[in-house]
Formats: structure tokens, sequence, C-alpha cells
């Protein structure tokens, strides 16, 4: 029922600023989200697929690049290698490190659900911190209050593909697909649009890049991540808090993954711990 049929069926002058404030609110609540309208018509998602101009993107590099970090940093404590990375792949929209601030981006790899993303997303929501999970196609349909309760309370979602296959094992079509089929079935069940992407082992190349960023996507890597997916080889609380603490450096990207035990337990101590030394924790804002 629109306004005016309130209006003149009921004369009902407060049940028209009802539904007036009721249109304010739900304005207001969804201009900080990155929301999409219920159904995303096949044609957006072909106008997406005919954007990707694959004979130009075959003219770049198919080089694998199995992404990992270098011990050398410069004086803020910032990985060289990120470094090197930002500034080789930034034509094609790769980032592996933040800028140079005391700002920490913590972001979550989500595969499968094995328990421990409440503890974390409890302890984000009592310290007010936000964080980017990267989610699989598998992981949203079967964790999709999970998927709901990141969205409500601040958090991003970000891409990480329909069924995690390596993007330099694959065609540049296919990668397409991967992409475009968890972002469609993110529009059409969360009315959500997504903004980053990262390949599945951080396994990329230059012509994947081009592929997502053809898609208008950015590619997120890291400037930090330490051994803590194995369910079976879990560090101890002591040894996984001072990683993560002696790797505090300005812009950090830190990849965690929510199947780790003690990832769950370390968490409150470690943001606390960056907090006390001036680091903030935002979103990415590439």
């Amino acid at each position: 029922m629109i306004v005016s049929d309130i209006l003149f069926d009921t004369h009902t002058i407060s049940e028209v600023i009802n539904v007036k404030l009721l249109l304010v609110f739900v304005l207001l609540f969804c201009s900080g989200c990155h929301w999409m309208e219920k159904g995303v018509p096949v044609s957006s998602m072909n106008d997406k697929r005919n954007r990707v101009n694959y004979e130009e993107i075959k003219k770049l590099s198919d080089q694998k690049i199995a992404w990992g970090l270098g011990p050398n940093k410069n004086e803020y404590g910032q990985p060289i290698d990120a470094l090197n990375a930002n500034d080789r792949y930034r034509a094609v929209d790769g980032y592996f490190v933040g800028k140079n601030a005391n700002v920490i981006y913590l972001t979550f790899d989500n595969g499968y659900e094995n328990g421990y993303t409440t503890p974390i997303l409890d302890t984000l929501k009592e310290t007010g911190t936000p964080a980017l999970f990267f989610l699989t196609y598998d992981y949203v349909k079967d964790n999709q209050q999970l998927t709901q309760r990141m969205i409500h309370e601040g958090h991003e979602i970000g891409n990480h593909t329909y069924k995690h296959k390596n993007f330099p094992d694959i065609s540049l079509k296919e990668i397409t697909e991967e992409v475009l089929k968890l972002e469609e079935y993110m529009a059409n069940e969360f009315h959500y649009a997504m903004r980053y992407v990262r390949p599945p082992k951080g396994e990329f190349t230059e012509q994947s890049l081009a592929v997502c960023q053809s898609l208008g996507y950015r590619t997120m890597l890291w400037s930090y991540a330490y051994y803590d997916y194995n369910v079976n080889d879990q560090y101890s609380y002591q040894t996984a808090l001072e990683k993560l603490k002696k790797s505090l450096h300005p812009g950090a990207i830190y990849l965690l993954h929510c199947v780790s035990k003690t990832n769950s337990e370390v968490l409150k101590e470690f943001i606390t711990y960056a907090k006390e030394r001036g680091y903030s924790f935002e979103l990415l804002d590439f």
C-alpha cells in the first residue's frame, strides 16, 4: 500500500507518519550497507561477462604466483614483498598491504564452518572491531544465519569464489563464472554486493587479476598470515598470540581462518594489544 492509499482510504495521519518514518529508517539502515535489489536480472550478469576483454587480458602474464612473503621488511615493519607487489599489480587492482598508517585490516577466509565463527563474531562485536570475511558459495549456502549476522553487524563480505578453484589452473572464462556465480547468489539471497575478491589459496596470475578487475573487483591478498588453517596442528595460545603481536605493521592486512580454535581464543587479547599501541581496525578502503 502506498502513502496516498493510506491517506485517502483511512484518513489517518498517524499511519502516514509511521509509514514515512519506516521508509526513512530503511533508507538510513541500507545506506551503510552494500545492498542490491532482490533478484539480479540475468542481463546484469551478462553485462559483466561482456565487459571482460579476454583477448586483451591474454597479453598479460599467465605466470602462476603462489602468494607468500619473505622475511625482509622496511623501517616500519612492512613486508618488502607486499610493497613491491602493490607497485607491480596496482594497474590491475591487486593489493597486498594497506596505507602507511597505524591501521589494521582484519580478514578471515571461510571455506567451511568449524564452530568458531560465532565466538570470533562475539569478540568482534564486544571490541567494536570490523572485519572482512571472504566466503565461498558452499559456506554461504550452509551457513546463512552466520552470513546474515556478519552483514547485520557491519562486517564486509568478500568473494572467495563459487567452488574455490585455483585461478591459475582454470580458464579465464571459468574464473569469470567462479566470481559471478557467488556474486549472483549473494545478491539474490542477501541483497548484498561484494567489492573484493581473494583468490583461492592465494594463487593468481596477472591475467586473473585483470579478469576480476573487469568484473568490478579489487583482488585482495595479505601482508601477514600464519599457519592457522590446519585444525589438527594448531599453535598454542601463547605462540599464536606472539606471532600476531610481532607482525604488527602499518597498513597490515591480516589473513586468519575461522576454522582455528586458537584464533577464536587469542583474538580479543590481540585486538586489545594492537589498540593499546595506537592501531585502529578498519574495513578495506582501496
